[in-house]
């Protein structure tokens, strides 16, 4: 089965479950960066949960369909059409040979999830199909998709079951983005002590800003809430996650996502509790966080 790339949108790659294993080696993760969504789209069709799809960011692409194939898309709202005639959500849909899918941009979230029925073909590296676009490997062509490009779905029989309740769990989880601001709690990080009791408050208390300078590798955030006299020394390069956030000598946070290093000397104050939802928060919005406590 052939679908063919009319227009590729802003940013839009081949994802799947990631490099899970591979952060000793120094090799990123990767991956779906809203991984509920990724793994239900491809629950909706019958795929398994971390089968190769693709992940839609800021603007759609407009694809073209040479064979019938069943079809999902979860997470954002892109206003996705068929021919001109709304697509639902959500949804396992047959899309007939000739048809043309067409995703405008983002209307809530920032992220969207398509998944094909059968295997979407990709170059598998590390073993794993997603796309590392930094490193350039993996997906299709280490890269992101151009118009021209044609991509191939193999007739292979699915194996899993759909979830009845896959439709309201994502329902349920859009909610969580609509709106311009956005609570993300976050557990303490390991260098969290470098903060005073005043600083943390500070820190919960100021509405950041997304920066247009954000990525799959991390989102930046700006705005002033502390004095310049906080100095937080680097520590020794340690291991990161996603979701960590960063404090760089500019003060300015940053939350790791799914192709940060796997390593760095920026104090790890926090680490967030569902990057899931920072991975859908569009730049130009504000974050404020809030801390979970826990006991040891």
């Amino acid at each position: 089965m052939k679908i063919e790339v009319i227009s590729p949108g802003m940013f839009t790659t081949v994802q799947d479950g990631g490099r899970i294993g591979m952060e000793a080696f120094g090799i990123p993760e990767s991956g779906f960066m809203d991984q509920q969504s990724g793994k239900l789209a491809n629950q909706l069709v019958g795929n398994v949960p971390t089968a190769a799809l693709i992940e839609i960011t800021g603007t759609g692409p407009t694809l073209i369909f040479h064979n019938d194939i069943m079809i999902a898309v979860t997470g954002g709202d892109f206003s996705p059409t068929i021919d001109g005639n709304s697509l639902e959500l959500d949804t396992a849909v047959h899309i007939k040979k000739g048809s043309v899918l067409k995703f405008h941009q983002a209307k809530t979230g920032f992220r969207a999830y398509l998944a094909f029925k059968g295997k979407l073909l990709a170059d598998i590296v590390y073993a794993s199909s997603s796309t590392h676009t930094q490193n350039g490997f993996g997906g299709h062509q280490g890269r992101t998709l151009k118009k021209g490009d044609s991509l191939e779905v193999t007739n292979q029989s699915a194996s899993v079951k759909r979830n009845k309740n896959l439709r309201q769990e994502l329902e349920t989880t859009r909610n969580l983005y609509t709106g311009q601001e956005h609570v993300i709690r976050i557990y303490p990080g390991p260098e969290c002590k470098m903060l005073t009791d005043t600083d943390k408050d500070r820190f919960t208390e100021h509405l950041f800003k997304v920066s247009n300078n954000s990525n799959r590798m991390g989102y930046r955030l700006s705005g002033r809430w502390t004095s310049s006299e906080l100095k937080l020394p680097n520590i020794i390069s340690s291991g990161n996650i996603r979701g960590v956030v960063q404090l760089p000598p500019s003060l300015d946070p940053i939350i790791l996502l799914n192709d940060a290093g796997t390593t760095g000397g920026y104090p790890r104050i926090g680490v967030c509790e569902n990057p899931d939802l920072v991975a859908q928060i569009k730049p130009g919005e504000k974050i404020r966080f809030e801390w979970v406590e826990y006991n040891f």
